[in-house]
């Protein structure tokens, strides 16, 4: 594998976790030394992902070359993160709360000129195995906004408040530098218009059920994602008396959990199961993550239980994970025969993606003014799976698990016929025919293409969706 993809991975990890480093500590101290609400610490953490679907949907309508937007990106981003350590000394709450407001601003357009123009470059370079070029993509961004908080909170914990932002800024100074030698010409060129092509635009893509189904799942997944930044750091330090260094590990659980599960979805689940039913799985996961992370006061569980709460993380990581991984590959089966909607679909995740990012933390700090953290996380779950429900009725959950249930049927037939096939060549028993072997290879490729088309029935042809 090239260097090129992995420099995209690594920006997307690193830049995502640039924008939640200060999790572990930022809304404590803004809280108690500066006296801002949570509400408005929810506003600060939501206001990097307003300008960041800002930049994605400019990205979208403006001409302007992949690399540029890349470097724009980075240029705007590395003050942004590094400024942030400077508030250091301010001690006055309106400016205090006010500079962090416009920082967070100008790096979510930084990061959405960065993520956007990373994922376009995979879908110009990387056209024949795009799929998973984009869940590689994806489980670096992943990963990256669950590490940034395990970094924040331990450098915090034994250096500095501004540490933490000056180092992140340095790293990816220094990433710009790399990316300068790979970003070939060539990225920036936008695919020729072939036979069979049509004009493709935002509202032409939402109207199909699954591309609209698919976005809504990245924005309740980042919802629930971005619930704790302002909350889960205080209720920490205050309920379970946990030092900043404890608070970052707590964030690694989840992390861990993601990285455990991202790369079976890669290679085992978007194999065996639809990748609806996947979505589907991992929902169902989100909500028990939040009922323990409570613990949920609905549920009848106690206010606090450390088991209960690490047993949440994980599982907070493994439905991300189930939902995150397979959304971009559900939208481009739609569009797969149109590689010049590639960059829609692109700007389409991440403007969702920003829009949960933007409503999940005032709303939780808000709740938690109101009602308290255990309720709060019960309005999360619950929430959740209302969607749930509404992505089973209406995105047909019971067709998605007909197909998964056919797949799993298919490659049992396949390793009950490669065992027999083994056992046939044993020394002592008749080997297989040519003529044989070559029926066999037809009979499995005829059922992996049926399979495929299975899962690739929305597609475009002539200009009409066929759903």
């Amino acid at each position: 594998m090239d260097k090129l993809i992995w420099l995209l991975f690594t920006v997307n990890m690193l830049f995502q976790a640039s924008t939640c480093i200060f999790a572990p500590f930022f809304p404590s101290i803004a809280k108690d030394e500066r006296h801002v609400s949570s509400f408005l610490i929810g506003v600060c953490v939501s206001m990097n992902a307003l300008s960041f679907v800002i930049a994605s949907i400019l990205y979208a309508h403006v001409k302007i070359k992949r690399r540029a937007s890349m470097y724009l990106g980075l240029s705007l981003t590395v003050p942004a993160v590094a400024g942030f350590g400077l508030l250091y000394w301010v001690n006055n709450s309106t400016l205090f709360i006010t500079i962090a407001i416009i920082l967070r601003f100008i790096g979510g357009i930084g990061q959405g000129f960065l993520s956007t123009s990373s994922y376009a470059m995979a879908s110009a370079r990387y056209k024949d195995n795009l799929h998973e070029k984009v869940g590689l993509l994806e489980s670096g961004n992943g990963v990256g906004f669950l590490v940034g908080p395990i970094a924040g909170g331990i450098i915090y914990q034994f250096t500095h408040f501004s540490v933490p932002f000056f180092i992140f800024g340095v790293l990816i100074l220094i990433l710009m530098f790399m990316l300068r030698n790979h970003l070939d010409e060539d990225l920036d060129s936008i695919p020729v218009k072939q036979e069979g092509d049509i004009k493709v635009g935002f509202r032409y893509l939402m109207k199909h059920k699954r591309i609209f189904f698919a976005a809504l799942s990245q924005f309740f997944t980042l919802c629930v994602l971005t619930f704790g930044q302002p909350i889960f750091g205080e209720r920490l330090q205050k309920d379970y008396s946990f030092s900043f260094a404890l608070i970052g590990l707590c964030f690694a659980i989840p992390t861990l959990a993601y990285a455990l599960t991202g790369p079976l979805l890669l290679k085992k689940f978007t194999r065996k199961f639809e990748f609806r039913t996947t979505i589907m799985i991992g929902f169902l996961i989100l909500v028990a993550a939040g009922i323990f992370i409570g613990p949920s006061r609905v549920c009848k569980l106690p206010d606090t239980s450390a088991p209960m709460m690490i047993f949440g993380l994980y599982l907070l990581g493994t439905g991300v994970a189930c939902t995150i991984i397979p959304i971009i590959p559900e939208m481009m089966e739609t569009v797969e025969q149109n590689e010049r909607a590639h960059d829609k679909v692109s700007a389409i995740f991440n403007i969702f993606g920003g829009f949960g990012q933007i409503i999940s933390p005032p709303v939780a700090g808000a709740l938690v003014d109101k009602v308290g953290f255990n309720y709060s996380l019960d309005f999360c779950a619950f929430s959740v799976l209302l969607f749930l429900i509404l992505y089973f009725v209406f995105c047909d959950g019971v067709g998605a698990l007909q197909l998964t249930v056919e797949n799993f049927k298919e490659n049992h037939e396949k390793e009950l016929t490669t065992e027999q096939t083994e056992d046939d060549s044993l020394p002592g028993t008749e080997s297989p025919s040519p003529a044989n072997e070559s029926d066999y290879d037809q009979n499995i490729s005829s059922n992996l293409n049926e399979s495929s088309m299975c899962r690739e029935k929305t597609i475009v042809l002539d200009g009409e969706e066929d759903l």
